[in-house]
């Protein structure tokens, strides 16, 4: 995030951790690597922390919003098989899932499996 810009590097020495107010070496070079060490302000990252969570406290919605359904149901209004399905028997269904054929019932009735 400092390289970004979002937050502002300070340099510190590394032995006091004192800031360096110009980190430019006897060198005229930037003072880093072993001398230097970067600093952050703990306000500045504390403020990006909260904005990034109220950014997914927005992109939420309440699990009882009537407007916003967890789950859509779908209502067939005709009881025949969509063209191209093959339709199986029960003991079938329950041979593909190695499941009793009583267990398929209890399936169908939690809505988990469509049956007719």
């Amino acid at each position: 995030m400092g390289r970004d810009g979002k937050l502002r590097r300070r340099w510190a020495d590394r032995k006091t951790c004192q800031e360096i107010e110009n980190p430019i070496g006897p060198n005229g070079r930037r003072v880093r690597g072993k001398w230097a060490i970067a600093m952050f302000s703990l306000k500045e990252l504390n403020r990006l922390a909260s904005a990034k969570e109220s950014k997914a406290w927005a992109r939420g919605f309440s699990p009882n919003d009537p407007e916003r359904p967890l789950r859509t149901s779908f209502i067939r209004t005709s009881l025949t098989a969509p063209p191209g399905d093959v339709l199986i028997t029960r003991a079938e269904a329950a041979a593909m899932l190695n499941v009793t054929p009583m267990r398929i019932s209890d399936l169908v009735k939690r809505g988990t499996l469509f049956g007719w």
